[in-house]
């Protein structure tokens, strides 16, 4: 099994991303700047309690998506470049 080398932060393999960015678009995208940190807060609990963010089907789409960005990755270092 060859060793794969990824950047200390890859976040495109890391599920909890896709998590982040769910929220950020679903409840921070369009929330006023005037708001209290305290409002965010409230706004994202309100959020989270009341929603299942992923189904089962999302979450299969979400870890083939990553499988398959790693899978790529092993043919791009095990295939050399042909120029």
């Amino acid at each position: 099994m060859p060793f794969i080398h990824f950047a200390p932060y890859s976040p495109s393999l890391n599920p909890v991303e896709y998590l982040i960015h769910w929220v950020r678009q679903h409840s921070l995208h369009h929330a006023p700047c005037e708001q209290s940190l305290a409002e965010v807060k409230e706004r994202l609990v309100c959020l989270l309690d009341h929603k299942n963010i992923f189904d089962c089907d999302q979450m299969v789409n979400i870890l083939a998506h990553i499988e398959k960005l790693i899978e790529d990755k092993q043919n791009d270092i095990l295939s050399p470049e042909r120029e």
